[in-house]
């Protein structure tokens, strides 16, 4: 079990430097085309869909701003290729300001770690296989 437990943590590190790269890049694509940008989180706090990246056109951005622009895609691609109650926890969790007790009112203490632990093994699987 030991093993699980470090695999884990290893997830939960690697996630919250995705999400700390997200957020910069966000606020750095701000500048260029706040618009477009914020099309993205036009659901409030839901998951981003597909169709909303769609105005993340790279002919908007300069050549810097096209690759955090597909960074921003690849994200969301990956969010939209889990289960919605998992791509809910990560987004929640780690991408957005989020009020920290969010999941409470949806999960029990356990179960909450349970499928933020589920959704992790998840995108990481389908991350690690993709890229």
């Amino acid at each position: 079990m030991p093993k699980t437990k470090g695999k884990n943590s290893e997830h939960i590190r690697r996630i919250k430097k995705i999400s700390l790269l997200f957020k910069k890049t966000v606020s750095t694509l701000m500048m260029d085309s706040p618009k477009e940008v914020l099309r993205i989180f036009e659901k409030g706090d839901e998951v981003p869909s597909i169709y909303s990246i769609g105005s993340l056109s790279t002919g908007i951005f300069s050549s810097k701003g096209q690759t955090k622009s597909t960074f921003i895609k690849s994200i969301i691609y990956l969010l939209n290729a889990i289960p919605h109650e998992y791509a809910m926890t990560i987004w929640k969790t780690y991408f957005i300001q989020c009020d920290t007790n969010w999941w409470k009112k949806y999960y029990s203490k356990s179960g909450y770690y349970r499928i933020r632990k589920k959704a992790l093994e998840e995108i990481f699987e389908i991350a690690d296989a993709e890229f």
